[in-house]
């Protein structure tokens, strides 16, 4: 046994030896040296620019929340951050170092650069932001990173303006796009493919109809980003052939362009724009179907007795007014925001001076400007919906379980009524009204 473990220690220093006396390898700097050199090289690239960095920025494993652009100035281990999400601005200390490979941190609290990856009571996880990027290389002028957690891949690139310039372009593109839906249209070899287009978690969603008897249609959604003139997805779809990495918007707005593979993707207008409006619905009889005041009235006996307190019979769908901000009223991105939401009651139908909200899209659905399909997103942070969510979270299922719906027009005295009618089941009906 002595006589194995001897010849075993000696095999391991022999190739040991023979490792570390290789002509080629003793020409090489050492491994920190290289690795400062990636460190020092990053942080004079980073600050020797006068101007700022677009970081289009991905949070999230799957993405579902899609991207954004953040432009970044590096001066003396300070960073300046603004994001497009209303131009927020914050500055922090950044640092670039080795943990297990080369990486950006940004160090101390940043409102823009950690609001992705800040902890709240909804998003008990955060939502998969990452502040400590690894730096992958560079490609020309743009510094190629990675999110440590999420695995993103994220792009630094110069640019030689000021940021309000892009984020103008980029927000107007961005509100051209709330509520339109896309034609079904032809791809490569797949005909008939339906499109729905979610603007404010910017992802695209490709139903493919099915194969044959018995086939099943397939589902491709993917993440995007708003650009200075359309949208960017973060990984080209392949679809019948052809892949479509970017699309334009054409100069009448009318259109989405794939340039590359001359494909035309129409927008469909809806009748009612929940993006600039609030309206109001009465969840009573003969404003709505006993399906969905009857819903509201089992939701409210849970809440009843979970809380002491009720969803008020008035409902509000669409945009939050100032009046609704000032009141605490706001996004969970920005302040304003196009949600569902409810004035919170006790049992004697006495306003508690606070509010219930859901974030929603609300768009055409395929090329039919009548039906407005509800794609529910996330419970507000600043209504504290987390307190509320398991007696809630069913009355938010129902809409979306019946969506889309029917936009007719009725004849009302006090205004403009509309009736929405799920095209799933008629049944389910409610009425609503401008404010």
């Amino acid at each position: 046994m002595l006589r194995r473990i001897g010849l075993y220690v000696f095999t391991c220093m022999s190739l040991l030896y023979s490792c570390t006396t290789d002509k080629g390898l003793d020409k090489l700097a050492p491994a920190f040296e290289r690795g400062q050199e990636v460190l020092e090289g990053t942080r004079t690239k980073l600050e020797s620019h006068q101007g700022y960095w677009r970081m289009v920025y991905y949070p999230e494993e799957h993405r579902s929340y899609g991207g954004y652009n953040i432009y970044v100035r590096f001066a003396n281990g300070r960073v300046e951050a603004i994001t497009e999400l209303g131009g927020q601005k914050d500055s922090s200390s950044y640092s670039i170092l080795t943990i297990d490979m080369p990486t950006l941190t940004f160090d101390t609290r940043n409102e823009v650069l950690h609001h992705f990856s800040t902890a709240t009571e909804y998003f008990r996880n955060a939502r998969g932001g990452d502040f400590e990027l690894l730096i992958r290389g560079n490609q020309a002028d743009t510094i190629l990173l990675e999110g440590r957690k999420a695995h993103n891949r994220i792009r630094l690139e110069p640019i030689h303006v000021e940021p309000s310039q892009e984020i103008a372009l980029i927000q107007k593109v961005h509100q051209t796009l709330q509520g339109k839906g896309i034609q079904p249209m032809n791809i490569g070899s797949v005909n008939g493919v339906q499109i729905a287009l979610h603007s404010t978690y910017r992802t695209m969603e490709f139903t493919l109809p099915a194969e044959g008897e018995g086939g099943k249609a397939m589902s491709v959604k993917e993440a995007f980003h708003y650009t200075q003139n359309g949208i960017r997805f973060y990984e080209p779809v392949s679809i019948g052939g052809m892949r479509i990495s970017a699309l334009k918007l054409s100069e009448d707005a009318s259109s989405l362009l794939d340039e590359a593979n001359g494909l035309r993707f129409k927008l469909t207008t809806p009748v009612l724009d929940f993006y600039r409006n609030k309206y109001a619905v009465k969840l009573a009889e003969g404003s709505a179907s006993l399906q969905f005041y009857g819903s509201l009235n089992t939701v409210n006996n849970g809440m009843r007795r979970q809380y002491g307190e009720l969803l008020s019979t008035t409902m509000y769908l669409g945009r939050n007014s100032a009046a609704d901000i000032e009141a605490n009223l706001v996004g969970n991105d920005t302040s304003e925001a196009t949600m569902l939401w409810h004035e919170l009651t006790n049992t004697k139908g006495t306003s508690v001076g606070r509010s219930l909200s859901y974030e929603m899209d609300f768009a055409s659905h395929g090329d039919n400007a009548q039906e407005i399909d509800f794609f529910a997103i996330d419970g507000n942070e600043s209504t504290f919906w987390y307190y509320y969510d398991r007696s809630v979270k069913p009355w938010i299922n129902l809409f979306r379980r019946y969506s889309p719906y029917k936009v007719e027009k009725v004849s009302s005295d006090a205004g403009d009524t509309y009736r929405l009618t799920s095209t799933k089941d008629s049944r389910y009906w409610f009425n609503l009204s401008a404010q």
